[in-house]
């Protein structure tokens, strides 16, 4: 869809459509969950998934343009950490589920 088209929709509606874009990988889904647990940067969190750094990165934006993960920068190095803001009630269910994250040398094996 067009940008145009798309401010044709609600406010609420094009947030809700970026919030489920969020979701639509499962390197965003594990990205949420290590960060349930505390703030972390790319390097930490790249510890954790098979994916290079530039496509880490890419699904790290997915995650702030859609609202779910905000960062502060400290001496130029990012600092990521889920949104302070109330989550419905499924969401938070869904990533506070308990999984193990392994690192990924042992995730593909």
């Amino acid at each position: 869809m067009s940008y145009r088209q798309e401010e044709e929709y609600r406010y609420d509606e094009r947030r809700d459509a970026a919030f489920a874009r969020s979701l639509t990988h499962a390197c965003r889904i594990r990205i949420l969950r290590q960060l349930r647990h505390a703030p972390a940067t790319a390097t930490q969190l790249e510890v954790c998934h098979p994916l290079g750094r530039f496509a880490l990165a890419k699904h790290i934006r997915m995650l702030v343009l859609g609202g779910l993960v905000s960062y502060n920068l400290q001496r130029g190095t990012a600092i990521y950490k889920l949104s302070a803001k109330p989550w419905p009630r499924w969401f938070q269910s869904f990533i506070d589920r308990k999984h193990s994250i392994a690192p990924a040398h042992q995730a593909r094996a």
